[in-house]
């Protein structure tokens, strides 16, 4: 499992894996530029937003789509879920990984 995140002014490495460890120790968390990120988001139609930071605090909110992409081996976009369940999820990767 790879997941990016949209908001590496917060999610530094350590911090990428600490959220992940609650998961899975073989979870990989990336981030980097901006720019790229938007890029790669724009490929996948996944959409996110960073809100207004607080005048107080500067804390801000990031909203995103809540899809989970399936990509083979290759790199091709294979499944796309919205709410789906695990035992869905484990299905479409099982057959995904005896191909």
């Amino acid at each position: 499992v790879v997941m990016i995140s949209v908001d590496a002014e917060r999610d530094s490495a350590p911090a990428l894996k600490e959220f992940l460890g609650h998961f899975s120790s073989e979870f990989t968390g990336l981030t980097g530029d901006p720019q790229r990120i938007h890029e790669i988001a724009r490929q996948f139609s996944a959409a996110f937003f960073k809100g207004d930071a607080t005048p107080t605090t500067g804390e801000y909110l990031v909203g995103h789509s809540g899809q989970v992409f399936a990509v083979d081996k290759t790199g091709n976009l294979r499944a796309e879920f919205y709410d789906a369940s695990i035992e869905a999820m484990a299905g479409v990767t099982r057959a995904l990984l005896r191909e």
